[in-house]
């Protein structure tokens, strides 16, 4: 998926979607550091293209921490965003990462 804030929709309930309509080009700057140098980054294994969604979707974490106001969010935010955008060897899992929202809400 094209993780960024462009594909993400969110409603009138606070409900996030995430979208991807134009198909199957990524744009470069959301693409994680270790996919970057690829020609084609959807030729990559399916782990691989959720490590780099994990990234991106730490990146867009990482802008919302200025968008907050409340400090202990503005925390959980940063450490979320640290995890998801660490180097490869050290990212957090999808499954870490929903377990830590889970747990701080």
């Amino acid at each position: 998926m094209d993780i960024k804030p462009s594909n993400v929709v969110i409603s009138a309930n606070s409900e996030v979607t995430l979208i991807d309509i134009s198909g199957r080009v990524f744009s470069q700057d959301w693409l994680s550091p270790e996919m970057r140098h690829l020609q084609n980054s959807l030729s990559q294994d399916f782990f691989s293209q959720v490590l780099n969604d994990t990234w991106a979707f730490g990146k867009i974490v990482s802008q919302m921490v200025s968008a907050s106001c409340d400090d202990l969010e503005k925390g959980l935010l940063r450490s979320l965003a640290l995890d998801c955008t660490a180097p490869v060897s050290q990212r957090s899992s999808l499954r870490d990462i929903i377990t830590k929202l889970e747990s701080d809400v």
